[in-house]
């Protein structure tokens, strides 16, 4: 079975991908700093969430724990440690709850070697399709006819 680790993750086409050519593989680690793509990550590959360990955990542990992490809102720029705070309640448990289900590195600028396996097969890292795809818009790009 191939060991992998999936940079760059999005929502999961790597994984997709080898699931759709049959590959056996797990995938080890994800890394990607974006809020909405962690979460939709975390919901594709495994499914409906089992929030309950969270549950008691209140609002400012919650953040204390995301704080750790370089996050972002969008995809582009890091977000502060103001917004990640002013994330509703059930995006923060949700957030955090995909974070540790996927192995989420999170910020590619933030992982040190020693922190990842040395028996890996495969490191993947997507394409930005933000920049050729109509989803580019939405941060400014024009991108590609």
């Amino acid at each position: 079975m191939f060991k992998v680790i999936e940079t760059f993750s999005g929502i999961g086409s790597q994984a997709k991908a080898l699931n759709n050519i049959g590959v056996e593989h797990e995938i080890l680690y994800t890394a990607d700093w974006d809020i909405n793509a962690i979460i939709a990550y975390d919901l594709i590959h495994n499914g409906k969430q089992d929030l309950k360990k969270y549950e008691k955990l209140s609002k400012e542990e919650i953040t204390s724990r995301l704080s750790k992490y370089t996050l972002s809102m969008n995809g582009k720029k890091p977000a502060t440690q103001k917004a990640i705070q002013s994330l509703k309640y059930d995006v923060a448990i949700r957030l955090l709850a995909s974070i540790e289900r996927t192995n989420n590195l999170v910020s590619i600028t933030d992982i040190k070697g020693e922190q990842l396996p040395e028996d890996i097969d495969l490191l993947t890292y997507s394409f930005p399709c933000q920049d050729l795809s109509i989803a580019g818009f939405w941060h400014g790009n024009k991108g590609r006819n």
